[in-house]
């Protein structure tokens, strides 16, 4: 647990590190820092070019381009078993792997197939760990068949749902994200605070290359309306920018802040692309959702992590401040936006009725 700023005070959990399970974590860290200071280099040669190009590449065309190579194996392959297991092993965030996951078990349902997902993304596995069984009350997938890459990707790409309603949402991560005793013990380890007043998440380092980058004053502008005139409130703050921690305590000093990160990372670094072992990563960002979503209405930019803050607590009301550069908005960041307008437009409604109702009574 944390309290901010001026200097966010990290707790730094006891590491068990196994050797060829870290070695292959940290290996993965540097490709993936390698790869997005290539796209920061891209971006910035193509400047006002690159929103075009992000664009272009999440396209349908291009998703189902992607998905096409894989259809063959995934026929020969799905023949062999009935119950067939999807390795996530993308090199991707803790919330977009179960995003993910929640569409897979989507349409498993909706198929009636007995399929089984598990994630060994070497940014959370040691070795060839489960992350969600790891973390998770999931059946366990050992000795099971699991489909091979182009399989898996032709079933993300060309079967699999790209969205589903957030009633839906919220069901699947109530059957197959049910925290287990370790989780659910650093969930209750992390803050004595039962209910915060409200949450935060904003996400920066390296986020501005697929949303660009967010002032920090839309984001107190939306903390204030949220505040409703409040000076003092218990608020659990999702970060991984320290200046926007220092920045939020500057202009609003009476907030008591609540934060939960495990060991230091050089400033700048995205906490994923961290030397933090696997596990610390895994629990670190799971444990920032389910404090996320302990709050009536969370401030965010846009995120996995905090997206599925409200499929954990389906009353958890959000307020976006961003998009995406893509036209496309993913699950469940589209659905989250367009609660948020249907909200606006419906508090548009209601002022214009208490309007022409004051006109009506005024002599």
């Amino acid at each position: 647990m944390a309290t901010i700023p001026p200097q966010p005070h990290c707790r730094l959990a006891p590491q068990t590190i196994h050797t060829s399970g870290k070695t292959r974590h940290c290996q993965a860290a540097r490709r993936a820092l390698a790869k997005r200071a290539m796209k920061y280099s891209t971006r910035q040669a193509l400047g006002p070019l690159y929103p075009l190009l992000i664009k272009a590449k999440g396209s349908a065309p291009m998703v189902l381009a992607a998905g096409l190579a894989g259809a063959v194996p995934y026929y020969r392959e799905r023949r062999r078993t009935a119950e067939p297991v999807v390795d996530l092993t993308a090199r991707i965030g803790m919330g977009a792997l179960i995003c993910h996951a929640l569409l897979l078990h989507a349409w498993f349902d909706r198929t009636g197939l007995r399929g089984r997902v598990r994630s060994t993304s070497p940014f959370y596995s040691q070795g060839e760990e489960d992350v969600f069984a790891r973390w998770f009350e999931r059946p366990p997938t050992a000795g099971l068949p699991v489909l091979s890459r182009m399989a898996a990707e032709h079933l993300i790409a060309c079967r699999r749902p790209a969205h589903v309603s957030l009633a839906e949402a919220q069901r699947l991560f109530a059957a197959h994200f049910r925290p287990n005793a370790e989780l659910a013990k650093a969930i209750a380890a992390a803050t004595d605070c039962p209910q915060f007043d409200l949450s935060i998440h904003f996400r920066g380092t390296d986020k501005f290359l697929e949303s660009g980058r967010v002032a920090f004053e839309p984001m107190f502008a939306a903390i204030r309306a949220a505040l409703a005139g409040r000076t003092e409130a218990r608020v659990f703050l999702a970060t991984d920018e320290a200046e926007f921690a220092a920045a939020l305590k500057c202009e609003f000093p009476g907030l008591a802040c609540t934060s939960y990160d495990l060991g230091v990372v050089a400033p700048g670094v995205p906490r994923v692309f961290s030397d933090l072992t696997p596990a610390d990563k895994a629990l670190e960002s799971l444990v920032n959702v389910f404090l996320l979503a302990r709050a009536p209405v969370c401030v965010r930019t846009s995120s996995y992590l905090s997206a599925i803050a409200p499929l954990v607590n389906p009353d958890l009301r959000t307020v976006t401040i961003n998009q995406t550069l893509s036209r496309n908005l993913p699950f469940p960041e589209r659905q989250l936006v367009e609660r948020e307008r249907q909200v606006t437009q419906a508090l548009g409604e209601f002022r214009k009725l208490v309007d022409r109702t004051d006109r009506r009574v005024t002599p």
